[in-house]
């Protein structure tokens, strides 16, 4: 008998872990699906927040590819600018140039003006004093 009360007392024994060992393995996954709960929590707003900063560099780099192509504008504004600005900086010269010749010419016109008495008067008295002579008439021996 007192092998089967030692047996018994073992099985009780081993009862008792065996509970103490399933209470001990339910508080460890009631802690583990605490701390998974926990995870899962912290994973969602890391998840969250990462779906908000991919967007936000979706539109930072949006933004920068235009705040680019705003600058090549710019520039490229600013250099037809500055060649508009040559252009019209050697119009001006070039209109100096012009309004030169066209004063010179106009001078020019108003010394002939002035001096066409002087220039042509010896030549039309040389004209006038042919004009007066008698052709000789030659006759021809033959």
């Amino acid at each position: 008998m007192k092998d089967n009360e030692a047996a018994e007392q073992a099985y009780l024994n081993a009862k008792r872990q065996y509970e103490l060992d399933k209470a001990e393995q339910s508080a460890v996954e009631s802690a583990y699906l605490t701390k998974k709960a926990e995870y899962d929590k912290i994973m969602n707003a890391y998840n969250e927040k990462k779906t908000q900063y991919d967007a936000d560099m979706v539109k930072y780099q949006a933004d920068l590819s235009k705040y680019e192509a705003d600058v090549q504008a710019y520039n490229q504004a600013k250099l037809d600018y500055e060649n508009k600005l040559k252009q019209y900086h050697a119009d001006v010269e070039a209109f100096k140039e012009f309004d030169k010749k066209q004063l010179s010419i106009k001078n020019n016109i108003n010394n002939m003006r002035w001096n066409y008495p002087n220039i042509m008067q010896p030549k039309l008295n040389m004209i006038n004093s042919c004009l007066r002579w008698k052709p000789i008439k030659v006759k021809m021996v033959g």
